[in-house]
């Protein structure tokens, strides 16, 4: 007989050995990548704009707020300063047009007192003739108070009136003390031309304390602290200026935005201070954001000329902090959307862990099939998600398709070709095996008195009892002939100690048996008594039959030998309990000294020639 099977190999197609995965991850984490991470895309996604859309919308607001403060603290600037201009115009073409005249005293102090009623923003107004004498009406502590003389030493008043008259054109002159008021005034002079000559000047002044207390009541409407600085140095106006008294003087009637006594001016240009702009404005109005003592001021301001000798620089800033209310909001909502975006991604955790319990399920009892533990596989249940069920439905009607399966393929065998992958694993070859046979005593005449489902159950418990014990010591069961049964060790996994593992399963079948025994006489049931004869030797193993059927078994004379022996235990009449257990020598030699068999002499085998020496276990 060839070692090498022909035509069957050709029938039995090739298993495909699973190639482990490089990387495996959960059936849960796999769905929530998936269905979670396609929800958190789109909902960052939705959400990252909306934040983007708020927050530019919000800049846009604040740089729309700060634009519009500016520019209305502009206005209101240059109105308030645009007032008395105007009055001065008036007046002076009413003196020039002959309807007041200097010469009336009484009626040009009501004239000037009329004038000066008019534009509460005025500290003082007057007019000066050609010798420098003076009409006034001055605002003292809320009342008019008409003052007549001459401008005596004041440089001022007097640069400020020749220039008027030199000019022959109205216009503001720098800020300058007046002892008399005890602060920085703001002058204007008004030539009145008669005929083409220049017959005196009006001047009108305005208090800085009192354009600053303007400025500050503005600031406070539009929610910020306005200033107006003289040049970019000097601070003409402030909406929260403090007390200028002894701070201001002839020598220095404005202070500088270093000396004024507020951080944000002081820090307005200095490039240490910057930071980066909340927004960007639009000309002419500019803006800067400072970092001063651990706070941020966003500074909008613009520039506003012909009302003074230099530009006047108009302003106002703001905490960065009193916009906490607007960012807190976006805050929340970023918050809010993270929330969302945490409670998807739980949703798809759940989602995932519940899609995945059936095929973890799935997963779970394919691991006891690949064991071959058939028997504990437990059905699945049915499912909502059609898929799923039809997936349960195909693996129930398999399981029970492979305990068919189970109960015909030794599990041994089975395992083997599920590691090896491969039908070639179990090819024909020789191989050095032990062999087993057991046969129940005086079963044909026993089984003569019952009828056939006595002797069905009779010998499938046997078997199970003799089975457990062979399988147990990795024996694999070849086949039952009758109520005899063929096992045998070293195939198709390579043992060493094959010869005591056949032995260890004798010995425990008797045990077994005693004990089934023991339980059968306490019943009144007839006892079951069986002879073991095991043998090792070299023999084919292999897939053996035809392309339709194939049979993984052993062939060879050994195995012939193991069955004489076994029927010599019958013509020995050898009563051992249970159980008459014979060995061959060669099993004999393999046999560790803790087995302690008894030689029964060289005896004669059937159909052998030559004796060999049987013990008995």
């Amino acid at each position: 007989m060839s070692d090498r099977m022909g035509p069957q190999d050709s029938a039995v197609p090739a298993l495909v050995p699973l190639r482990r995965a490089r990387r495996r991850i959960s059936v849960v984490w796999a769905l929530v990548a998936n269905f979670g991470g396609l929800l958190v895309a789109a909902m960052l996604a939705i959400f990252g704009f909306a934040f983007w859309s708020a927050s530019e919308n919000t800049i846009d607001l604040l740089r729309d707020r700060s634009e519009q403060n500016v520019t209305q603290l502009m206005l209101r600037v240059r109105e308030h300063l645009d007032q008395p201009r105007s009055q001065l115009a008036v007046m002076a073409e009413q003196i020039a047009d002959g309807h007041v005249s200097p010469e009336k005293p009484a009626e040009f102090a009501a004239f000037l007192r009329g004038g000066i009623a008019g534009v509460p923003q005025l500290r003082s107004i007057a007019y000066f003739g050609a010798d420098l004498s003076a009409r006034s009406v001055q605002r003292q502590n809320g009342a008019l108070v008409p003052v007549d003389g001459t401008v005596g030493d004041d440089p001022e008043i007097i640069a400020m009136i020749r220039t008027a008259w030199a000019s022959r054109q109205a216009g503001w002159v720098s800020p300058i003390f007046r002892p008399i008021f005890g602060q920085t005034v703001i002058g204007r002079g008004q030539p009145v031309i008669r005929n083409g000559q220049v017959i005196g000047v009006l001047t009108a002044v305005i208090s800085i304390e009192e354009l600053s207390a303007y400025v500050g009541r503005i600031g406070g409407e539009l929610g910020g602290t306005g200033f107006i600085l003289y040049g970019p140095d000097l601070v003409l106006a402030h909406g929260n200026a403090p007390n200028m008294k002894g701070r201001v003087s002839e020598k220095e009637p404005l202070l500088s935005v270093a000396k004024f006594g507020d951080p944000v001016l002081a820090g307005l240009w200095d490039e240490r201070r910057r930071r980066a702009r909340f927004f960007a404005t639009r000309p002419p109005i500019q803006n800067r954001t400072l970092g001063i003592e651990g706070e941020t001021y966003p500074v909008v301001y613009a520039e506003l000329a012909g009302l003074s000798a230099k530009p006047l620089i108009v302003g106002a800033y703001v905490r960065a902090s009193e916009f906490a209310d607007i960012f807190n909001r976006l805050i929340f909502s970023m918050i809010a959307g993270f929330a969302a975006i945490l409670g998807a991604i739980v949703m798809a955790v759940m989602l995932g862990q519940r899609l995945a319990r059936p095929v973890r399920r799935f997963s779970e009892a394919a691991a006891l099939i690949t064991d071959l533990r058939v028997g504990e596989v437990k059905l699945l249940p049915p499912s909502r998600i059609r898929e799923l069920d039809d997936q349960a439905r195909a693996f129930n009607s398999m399981t029970g398709a492979l305990r068919w399966f189970e109960a015909y393929v030794p599990k041994p065998l089975a395992r083997h070709l599920l590691k090896e992958g491969d039908t070639r694993a179990v090819e024909s070859e020789q191989r050095h095996l032990s062999v087993m046979f057991t046969d129940i005593v005086g079963f044909s005449t026993w089984s003569q008195e019952r009828s056939a489902s006595e002797v069905a159950d009779h010998l499938n418990h046997h078997f199970s009892i003799v089975n457990g014990c062979i399988e147990a010591e990795d024996g694999i069961v070849d086949k039952y002939i009758g109520d005899c049964v063929m096992a045998f060790w070293g195939a198709p996994e390579k043992i060493k100690n094959r010869s005591e593992r056949a032995c260890r399963a004798a010995l425990a079948i008797r045990d077994a048996l005693e004990r089934d025994n023991a339980a059968c006489r306490a019943r009144g049931d007839s006892e079951t008594r069986i002879r073991i004869g095991i043998h090792s030797g070299d023999a084919t193993v292999g897939n053996i039959g035809s392309p339709g059927r194939l049979n993984y078994t052993i062939i060879g004379d050994m195995v012939n030998a193991g069955q004489r022996i076994e029927q010599l235990a019958k013509e020995l009449k050898l009563d051992d309990g249970a159980a008459t257990i014979l060995i061959s020598e060669t099993t004999r030699a393999d046999l560790g000294p803790e087995f302690a068999p008894r030689s029964l002499g060289k005896h004669v085998l059937r159909g052998r020639d030559g004796e060999m020496e049987v013990f008995a276990l």
